[in-house]
């Protein structure tokens, strides 16, 4: 079947065409709305700025396909080979595209937005500026993929695979990436507020500058992550590469100022609880910015907390209680953090300022613990700090 007896059985009303061989055919600008081409093959066919809306092209040939703004709302490419297609700028919204084969297709500045792209193989695809605001990509193959500024706001990505894909730049706000392979990922300046992340791997990926704030990482692998610049809460950023670290005791290539902190931290370790070390803090005040660091930042039950160590046990710290709001002040080596809860509205009128300004959205406590008992039951405080958190 040639294009023009394909265009004439259509106008005649006829649908159903189904198997039809079109390999390099010439049908740009054509309008087949409804058609069924399923297991059709359209390699290497010219289908640029086609009307295809509600189409049957369920197993069809894609391959190498020109489909340049074609119009493909609805359409059914289940299980389609579109194995280096150029869909750039196709409209492809609502388009159910499961177990379909976009290796290394070009789908730049496409939209897809609420498309079912579940199961698919987007390995290598170039993918850059596409509308996929809540479109399913569960399980599918996304390895090597550029998604660099791709619009992804509340997709589905569970289980993909994106190791070594590039999403620098994206907006991922509210998208569900549990238990995702993103190995060796560029995440780079990508907004991240409020993803699922949980059991998603993330060693090795390149989260510098990216937006975390509210999100869910529970039980994520962050093994030799870029953290570096991240934010974590709303006004305060965390440097975690550590630079110009002079803490002299080493614990699985993290290190501490005191053995006193390494105790909490094996006991963290024990507790299988996620939790940063001796992170330096960018406060956001009213009149300036101000730099703490804090000894542990640690997220348990959808909460963070921070735990700080008041020095070493032949040490022990010199406080000061005031009242009402009954804030612990004490005389350490990082005296501006003050141990209290940050819910409710204690900090109002007695506390010191560094409380205020602690007082940021999913920061939800701040615990001191003189280094004495640190060093005698470290597991009993991190158990009593974790119990503190679960109920702040």
């Amino acid at each position: 079947m040639n294009a023009e007896e394909l265009l004439e059985r259509y106008a005649a009303g006829e649908r159903c065409l189904r198997g039809a061989d079109l390999h390099g055919a010439d049908l740009r600008g054509v309008d087949l709305r409804g058609v069924d081409l399923s297991d059709a093959n359209l390699s290497d066919t010219d289908l640029s700025d086609a009307d295809l809306r509600d189409a049957d092209l369920i197993g069809a040939n894609l391959r190498g396909a020109d489909l340049i703004v074609a119009s493909l709302s609805a359409a059914d490419l289940r299980d389609a080979n579109l194995h280096d297609a150029n869909l750039i700028g196709a409209k492809l919204g609502v388009a159910n595209l499961r177990d379909a084969d976009l290796s290394g297709a070009n789908l730049s500045g496409a939209e897809l937005s609420c498309a079912d792209l579940t199961c698919s193989n987007l390995s290598a695809a170039y993918i850059s500026g596409a509308n996929l605001i809540k479109a399913r990509l569960s399980r599918a193959n996304l390895q090597r993929a550029n998604l660099s500024v791709t619009n992804m706001i509340g997709a589905d990505l569970s289980g993909a695979d994106l190791s070594g894909a590039n999403l620098g730049g994206a907006n991922l706000i509210e998208a569900n990436l549990e238990g995702a392979n993103l190995q060796s990922a560029k995440l780079s300046r990508s907004n991240l507020a409020y993803v699922n992340l949980r059991d998603a791997d993330l060693s090795h990926a390149d989260l510098s500058d990216s937006n975390l704030a509210g999100t869910i990482l529970t039980q994520a692998d962050l093994e030799h992550t870029n953290l570096e610049g991240t934010i974590l809460s709303v006004g305060v950023s965390l440097n975690i590469s550590n630079v110009e670290q002079t803490a002299p005791y080493e614990w699985n290539g993290h290190y501490f100022h005191s053995k006193t902190e390494l105790k909490i931290a094996e006991a963290f370790d024990r507790a299988g609880v996620l939790f940063y070390l001796n992170g330096w803090t960018r406060i956001h005040g009213s009149k300036n910015i101000d730099s703490k660091e804090i000894d542990f930042l640690v997220f348990y039950e959808s909460k963070w907390g921070i735990l700080e160590v008041n020095g070493e046990p032949v040490e022990p710290p010199v406080c000061t209680l005031y009242e009402p709001e009954r804030i612990s002040v004490c005389a350490t080596d990082t005296p501006n953090l003050v141990s209290t809860s940050l819910k409710g509205d204690r900090s109002s009128s007695g506390a010191p300022q560094e409380l205020r300004l602690f007082k940021v959205p999913h920061i939800s406590i701040v615990e001191h613990y003189e280094a004495a008992r640190c060093w005698e039951e470290p597991d009993i405080v991190v158990q009593e700090f974790l119990e503190i958190l679960t109920q702040a």
